[in-house]
């Protein structure tokens, strides 16, 4: 009796702390940000969603700070399936620029900054998110909020837009793709991270051969432009880019958007005048 009590109360703390939708089916996000949230999921390598062995649901937003322009600081956290440690949360703190009704604004580049290994000490009740935005290296935040021009008046001139979505899976995503065109392992699955104004898609490949994650990005009709992609996850080396030091994170994702046109033209074109 005693242990079934225990893992009812377990549940509900579950339940507590994703605070959300509880179809397992559903991966939408229920919260009041869905311009923040959309920001995350066109900045960062993320699910869009929490998930665990009970449930799959939605990814939490908190916002921290607002600048004199509307400038809002904020909290993005999921579970990373990629990396498989429950034990392990990722923590994200982002910059967006402005929202109309319609799209979200925002820097494309160091718009955020990954708070590395925080284990389930933290919950996610706003107290423990505001201690982990406190403790976090003052050094990050002040460099975050220089790169997005914070407490200045906005520039439209820097901000790229997205569309704001509350489903980031449904809108974007394109599950178990075959794209063994580029990665040589008959045991992949990749998917459509997310999608630029252009077409141009931002892919997920996961190479059980070789235990890797790959990101790379495609043309709308899935063609190459250059070899160039980003290591995420491999687990021979024990390596996770979202826990890497000095930004490698950041620098690895601005080298690959600006070297295929992220947000400036369409890849198709290009390759089509080669």
């Amino acid at each position: 009796m005693k242990k079934a009590v225990s893992i009812l109360l377990s549940l509900f703390t579950v339940m507590l702390l994703v605070g959300c939708d509880f179809n397992s089916k559903s991966k939408k996000y229920s919260g009041e940000y869905p311009e923040l949230y959309t920001i995350a999921c066109n900045s960062i390598i993320t699910e869009g969603y929490f998930e665990n062995a009970q449930l799959k649901a939605s990814a939490k937003v908190y916002i921290l700070e607002e600048d004199d322009y509307g400038r809002k600081c904020f909290v993005y956290t999921d579970n990373d399936t990629f990396f498989n440690r429950s034990d392990k949360k990722r923590f994200f703190i982002l910059i967006s620029q402005y929202t109309d009704n319609e799209y979200v604004y925002y820097y494309q580049n160091y718009n955020f900054i990954a708070l590395r290994e925080l284990t389930t000490k933290y919950t996610l009740f706003m107290d423990d998110v505001k201690e982990i935005f406190y403790n976090c290296p003052k050094v990050d935040i002040e460099n975050l909020k220089i790169w997005n021009d914070w407490g200045k008046p906005i520039d439209e001139s820097k901000c790229v837009k997205s569309k704001i979505t509350n489903y980031y899976n449904d809108d974007f995503r394109e599950y178990k793709n075959n794209y063994d065109e580029f990665i040589k392992c008959e045991d992949i699955e990749g998917y459509v991270v997310s999608v630029d104004n252009y077409g141009n898609k931002l892919i997920c490949v996961d190479d059980d051969c070789h235990e890797k994650t790959h990101i790379f990005i495609v043309s709308k009709t899935n063609r190459r432009l250059n070899d160039l992609e980003i290591i995420f996850r491999d687990l021979s080396e024990d390596y996770y880019l979202p826990f890497t030091k000095d930004y490698e994170y950041q620098d690895k994702l601005k080298q690959l958007k600006e070297e295929n046109y992220w947000n400036v033209k369409s890849l198709d074109e290009v390759l089509d005048t080669q």
